[in-house]
C-alpha cells in the first residue's frame, strides 16, 4: 500500500514513557515447567505475553512512527513447535518501513534443573520478498523443543508515515496476556474502533510532551484456528484498529469515505490511470464499430485485456507497470488490468467504476473507517440495463458475466466523485452447479464397471478450471481418484474449457470392487455426488459458513445387475429440509427388473450460515451424510 506522506510543523518531542513490563531476558521457571495451558488444555502453544508499544519522534520538517513488538511463547506439543519459525511482513515499497533490533532467545531446562538460554544469532534473520509491495523478515528460534519458551522482539520504523497501525489482540494459539501501549501527540488526532466478543480493558493516561497514551490490555484469550468454509481468521481475532482524522486540529481527507475517493482517484497509481487514451490505439477500436449490443461490447473488452495482459500473481489497488504499460509489455497486476478494463469500458461508452474489494481470505471491509491497509485488489463495476456486473480480469477462468468467488457477498468500495459507496457484492443469479449422470454394471462376480459424465456450470466451472490448469493428472486425482480411492478410473476426456457459455464436460469410465460380505454386496449411490466427507463434525463453532454462493448438484444413474443377484435393500425415497427450507435434499430409486434407476437432488439457497445456526445446520448435516450414504444391499439368489 502506499503511505500517504504528510510534513507537518511539529515541535520536537522525545516519548520518555512506557509502560512497565516483564523483563525481556528474565523468564518465570513456572512457565518453563508448566505441561498445558491452564484454560485452553489442549493449546499446542501459548502466547504468554504480547506486547507492543508505539511511539511517535517528530521535528521541523520529519517524523518518525517507531513500534516495538515483544512477543513471549510457550512450546506444549510437536504441532506447537512452528510458533518458533517467525515471518514477519512489511511494507518495502519506497523504502520507508524498515525492521531492526531483532533478537530472540530459546529456553529449556536441562536434567538437573537448570534454566539454559540460547540466544538467536544474527546470521539467523535474513530478509526475502512477500510479494510485489512486501518484503518479510524471517528467522527461527535455535534449540526448540517441547516445553521451550521462546521470546523475540524487533522494532518496526516507518519514516513520514502517519498512519498508526492496529493491534491484534488474539492469535491461532492462545494468549495469556496482550497489552498495547500508543503514544499520540496531541497535535494528531486518530479514530479507532474495536472488534472484540471478549472483554478488552482501555485505559487512557496523559503523557508527557503532549502526548496522549491509550493502553489496552487483555487476558486469558483463547486461540482460533481455521473452520471449514471459514474466511479469514483474521475476521474474527479481537482487535483494534486506527484511522488519523486530523492534524493540528484540521480534518484529514482520507478520514472520509469520500475524501478517501477524492485521493485515489487524484493518484498517477490509480484515478488517472483511468483517463490515459489507450481506446483509440488498441484493435478494439475496429472490432467494436460494428457491436451495438452493450453485453457484447463489456465481452469484447473483457476478453481483450485478459488475452493482451498476463497477471502476475500479485493482488495490489496500486499500479506497478500502469495501464499503457501493462498493455505494452503484456504483464501486469490486477491494479494494471483491472483499470486498464475501466478506461476501456469507459471509452466503449460503457458506464464502469473502480472498486475496492477484499477477498474473503484477506478480510472484511469495516464499514466505519476507511483503513487503506484493508483492501487487498481492485475491480471493475459496470452498470448494464440488464443487470449490473462485479468484473475481475484478473480472474483467468472467470467469465465476464460471473461476479469473481473470493468476493462473493463480501463489501466493495466504489471509487467515484459522487457515487462513492459501500455495497455488497452479491451475484445470485449464478450457482454452483453440477450434474453427473453414471452408467454402472455389476458383474456376477461382484465387480462394478461403468462410465459417468459430469457437468459443472457457474461457479463449479471456475473451480474445476482452477484445478485443471495444473494438469489432466491433478483433476483426475482431485475429483475422482481421492474421494475414491477403491475405483480405477481411465478414459478421462474434457470438453468446453474456453466456451464460456457451456458446462465443462469431464467424462471417464471406471471399475471396482463391491463390498462384500458372505452372499451379499454393496453399492453405495453417493459415488461422484462431491460430498463424500462431511467437513461439519465439530460440535461448536465461532464462525460464519461461508459457501460464497447457492448450489444445485443432481445425480443420476442407472444401475444393471445379473440375474444372479436381487436387490434385498433399497435406500428410501426421501425429501429432507433444514428448519429454515434453505437446503432441500431429496432422492428416487426404483427398481425395473435388473435395472435400478436413481436420482438425488441437493438444493443449498443460501450462501451463508451463521455461527448461531449452527446446531440446526450441524443436525441436517449429520442426517443429510447418514441418508446420502444408504447402501443398496444385493443378496446373491440360492442355486435351485
Amino acid at each position: 500500500m502506499k503511505s500517504l506522506l504528510l510534513f507537518i510543523s511539529f515541535l520536537y518531542f522525545a516519548n520518555g514513557y512506557a509502560q512497565k513490563a516483564p523483563s525481556f531476558g528474565k523468564i518465570e521457571k513456572s512457565d518453563l515447567e508448566a505441561k498445558e495451558c491452564a484454560y485452553e488444555k489442549t493449546a499446542e502453544a501459548e502466547c504468554i505475553y504480547d506486547y507492543g508499544e508505539v511511539n511517535y519522534f517528530v521535528n521541523l520538517n520529519s517524523f518518525t512512527n517507531e513500534t516495538i513488538v515483544w512477543k513471549r511463547i510457550k512450546i506444549y506439543s510437536e504441532k506447537g513447535l512452528d510458533a518458533a519459525n517467525i515471518k514477519i511482513p512489511f511494507y518495502a515499497r519506497g523504502n520507508r518501513v524498515s525492521i531492526i533490533k531483532i533478537s530472540g532467545i530459546t529456553y529449556n531446562i536441562a536434567e538437573n534443573g537448570e534454566v539454559i538460554k540460547t540466544e538467536m544469532e544474527k546470521t539467523a534473520i535474513y530478509r526475502q520478498k512477500y510479494s510485489e509491495n512486501y518484503d518479510e523478515m524471517v528467522f527461527s528460534l535455535p534449540k526448540v523443543k517441547v516445553g521451550s519458551v521462546i521470546e523475540f522482539r524487533y522494532t518496526v520504523i516507518k519514516q513520514n508515515s502517519l498512519q498508526l497501525d492496529g493491534w491484534v489482540f488474539q492469535q491461532k494459539i492462545p494468549v495469556r496476556h496482550t497489552v498495547f501501549d500508543v503514544g499520540i501527540p496531541r497535535t494528531l488526532g486518530f479514530k479507532y474502533v474495536y472488534a472484540t466478543r471478549l472483554p478488552i480493558s482501555e485505559k487512557n493516561e496523559d503523557g508527557i510532551q503532549g502526548v496522549r497514551r491509550i493502553v489496552f490490555t487483555g487476558r486469558n484469550l483463547p486461540g482460533i484456528k481455521r473452520e471449514p468454509f471459514m474466511s479469514s481468521v483474521s475476521d474474527y481475532y479481537q482487535r483494534v484498529e486506527f484511522q488519523l482524522s486530523g492534524v493540528n486540529g484540521v480534518a484529514y481527507e482520507s478520514a472520509t469515505w469520500k475524501g478517501f475517493a477524492n485521493l485515489l482517484l487524484q493518484d498517477e497509481d490509480f484515478g488517472l490511470q483511468i483517463k490515459k487514451n489507450i481506446f483509440k490505439n488498441t484493435e478494439l477500436a475496429t472490432t467494436l464499430k460494428t457491436v451495438t449490443n452493450p453485453y457484447d461490447k463489456v465481452r469484447a473488452i473483457y476478453k481483450f485485456v485478459q488475452a493482451n495482459i498476463k497477471w502476475n500473481g500479485s493482488y495490489e489497488y496500486w499500479c506497478k507497470n500502469g495501464t499503457k504499460g501493462a498493455l505494452d509489455k503484456h504483464e501486469g497486476n490486477s491494479a494494471d488490468m483491472n483499470l486498464l478494463l475501466v478506461n476501456l469500458l469507459r471509452d466503449a461508452g460503457i458506464e464502469a467504476y473502480p472498486i475496492l474489494v477484499s477477498s474473503r481470505n484477506n478480510g472484511r471491509i469495516s464499514a466505519s473507517f476507511p483503513f487503506n491497509d484493508q483492501f487487498e485488489s481492485v475491480c471493475a463495476y459496470v452498470v448494464l440495463g440488464n443487470g449490473n456486473l462485479v468484473m475481475d480480469a484478473s480472474a483467468k477462468h472467470t467469465p465476464f458475466f460471473l461476479s469473481p468467488w473470493d468476493i462473493q457477498f463480501t463489501n466493495a468500495f466504489l471509487v467515484d466523485d459522487n457515487k462513492q459507496q459501500l455495497f455488497t457484492v452479491q451475484d445470485i443469479a449464478h450457482k454452483y452447479k453440477m450434474v453427473s449422470i453414471i452408467q454402472s454394471e455389476i458383474t456376477a462376480d461382484g465387480y462394478v464397471k461403468g462410465g459417468a459424465k459430469s457437468y459443472a456450470s457457474d461457479y463449479a466451472k471456475v473451480g474445476r478450471l482452477t484445478v485443471l490448469e495444473k494438469g489432466k493428472d491433478e483433476f483426475k486425482k482431485k475429483y475422482y481418484t481421492e474421494p475414491h480411492s477403491e475405483f480405477t478410473f481411465d478414459s478421462l476426456h474434457i470438453k468446453n474449457e474456453d466456451k464460456d457459455s457451456m458446462a465443462l464436460e469431464s467424462s471417464v469410465e471406471f471399475k471396482s470392487e463391491l463390498q462384500k460380505s458372505g452372499e451379499y454386496i454393496f453399492y453405495n449411490l453417493n459415488f461422484l455426488s462431491g460430498f463424500d466427507k462431511n467437513p461439519f463434525l465439530a460440535e461448536e463453532r465461532i464462525s460464519t459458513i461461508e459457501f460464497g454462493y447457492n448450489q444445485s448438484v443432481m445425480l443420476t444413474g442407472n444401475i444393471n445387475f445379473p440375474e444372479t443377484f436381487v436387490p434385498e435393500e433399497m435406500p428410501k425415497n426421501i425429501k429432507m429440509m433444514i428448519p429454515d427450507s434453505s437446503i432441500i435434499l431429496q432422492r428416487i430409486c426404483q427398481v425395473d427388473g435388473n435395472n435400478i434407476s436413481y436420482r438425488i437432488t441437493l438444493q443449498i439457497n443460501r450462501p451463508l450460515y451463521f455461527a448461531d445456526e449452527y446446531p440446526d445446520f450441524k443436525a441436517f448435516y449429520t442426517a443429510m451424510f447418514e441418508a446420502l450414504n444408504e447402501q443398496i444391499v444385493f443378496k446373491k439368489k440360492a442355486k435351485p
